[in-house]
């Protein structure tokens, strides 16, 4: 039995969030040693805040060429003269900061250069300024240190499923397909638990879930975290979504978690878990099973952060 559990795009990248540490320590605790926690939230910083991506997003960008299509109109729009300071920006300083994005990221992650107030300043407007290329680069997408926001609402489930198959928009597409799929992949789980806290998340989230189905449709995929207690009953209502997940876990995930394990090993059936959201397979109809008060924390394992990278934190 393989348990993967995943963090997605977009949270905070200062520090692990402590749902997965904390459903990885109680699954171990019973018995399930096979589980892997992704924390694919700091994996895409990291990448899109590379040398190499970057250079891609610059490529792709083609700032020199969007400026002389622009200087070229007798005048220019409000959005057009925004569009034409962002790309004047990334025309003058997008090299600079491809050479020296590594070193920015490796002051943040220093214990003794990210308590220089010079050093960590300059630190900061480089990761800054690497974001708002790789934002040009999909915009009107926004992928910032604190947000992810799209011209898709969030608050409306049909805007969110049509974002994620936003190929030029969606930046987490071509990440996910590059990256996360190859690591789900070679771990092959039989379980997929995902934790959606942010509203920054809800459509990264749908993204991979997407992926991960067209690659291994027998995988079961389900949703957790504080996010889903607001917005879980409305989103089931959409009949798309059960093309991509399989169920949705309400409250603290610890033992809905574990019987979903017991369910995917036939041990018991998915009426049986309380706390869940599913879709009933022979009657098609969506199903809120019991809801019962959770486990008293003193009863929970300390979080456990093995196979997180610790290291890669800002």
């Amino acid at each position: 039995m393989k348990v993967a559990l995943v963090f997605p795009p977009q949270g905070h990248f200062t520090q692990p969030y402590l749902s997965l540490p904390s459903l990885t320590a109680y699954l171990r605790m019973h018995g399930y040693d096979e589980v892997t926690q992704l924390d694919e939230n700091i994996a895409a910083y990291d990448h899109f805040l590379s040398k190499a991506r970057i250079e891609r997003a610059l490529g792709r960008i083609r700032a020199p060429a969007r400026l002389a299509e622009l200087e070229g109109k007798d005048g220019l729009v409000f959005s057009e003269m925004e569009r034409y300071q962002t790309l004047s920006e990334i025309a003058l300083i997008g090299d600079d900061v491809a050479g020296s994005i590594e070193e920015a990221k490796r002051v943040l992650r220093s214990k003794e250069d990210f308590y220089d107030y010079e050093k960590y300043l300059w630190a900061g407007r480089t990761v800054e300024q690497g974001l708002r290329i790789v934002s040009e680069e999909h915009a009107p997408t926004r992928l910032t240190a604190h947000g992810f926001v799209m011209r898709y609402r969030v608050e409306r489930s049909k805007e969110i499923l049509a974002a994620i198959d936003d190929e030029r928009e969606n930046p987490f597409l071509e990440f996910f397909r590059e990256h996360t799929l190859p690591r789900l992949k070679a771990l092959d789980p039989d379980l997929v638990g995902i934790s959606v806290t942010f509203p920054s998340q809800a459509i990264p989230t749908l993204t991979l879930c997407k992926l991960i189905k067209q690659w291994k449709p027998s995988v079961h995929i389900t949703l957790g975290g504080g996010l889903m207690a607001y917005v879980a009953d409305k989103l089931s209502k959409r009949p798309e979504l059960w093309s991509v997940i399989d169920s949705i876990v309400l409250l603290e995930g610890e033992r809905p978690l574990l019987n979903l394990c017991e369910v995917v090993e036939g041990k018991r059936t998915l009426s049986s878990v309380a706390n869940l959201i599913y879709r009933d397979s022979a009657s098609g109809q969506v199903v809120k099973t019991t809801q019962i008060d959770p486990l008293d924390i003193k009863t929970l394992p300390t979080p456990d952060f093995d196979g997180l990278p610790l290291t890669k934190y800002f």
